[in-house]
């Protein structure tokens, strides 16, 4: 089946801690925010999906099935309006962080999982852009994963 799409999903903000220091992470998860199965040469271009303003972007790419050439990137916007049910952006798109090429074919059995690169502070919406290459056989299964950190703040004694 080509380009089975999955919906974003945008958690609530959690507190918890992060790891064994005594910082603690406000995080909304992207569970995912992205994700398609079997994509073609098709581009795909995900919805814009709301998160908070000035968000840290702690996000990964997983690669689990690809033959011929796949890039992704993450863009942000300030504003959205809802038509017809789906939110379009009103200002001018910018790019976040781009996940780094791939080359060669990726085996199910052996994924590959790739951090975002670039400056990835978020406005208050964002969408992931996957390009796919144009050859014959192409496809890919990918989805991006992580969380928008809104806060990081150190307990206190």
């Amino acid at each position: 089946m080509a380009n089975t799409v999955t919906q974003p999903a945008v958690g609530g903000i959690v507190v918890r801690a992060s790891g064994p220091s005594p910082v603690r992470q406000a995080a909304a998860q992207l569970a995912p925010l992205a994700q398609v199965t079997g994509q073609d040469s098709t581009p795909y271009t995900s919805p814009w999906v709301q998160v908070p303003p000035g968000s840290f972007l702690d996000v990964r790419l997983c690669i689990t099935n690809k033959v011929g050439n796949f890039v992704a990137r993450v863009e942000t916007c300030n504003q959205c309006n809802l038509v017809g049910g789906v939110n379009v952006n009103v200002d001018a798109p910018r790019v976040v962080g781009i996940f780094p090429q791939v080359a060669g074919p990726i085996l199910p059995a052996a994924p590959n999982v790739q951090s975002l690169r670039g400056v990835p502070l978020a406005d208050n919406y964002i969408r992931v852009v996957a390009t796919p290459g144009q050859g014959a056989g192409q496809t890919c299964d990918w989805s991006v994963t992580g969380k928008a950190i809104a806060a990081a703040y150190a307990q206190t004694a």
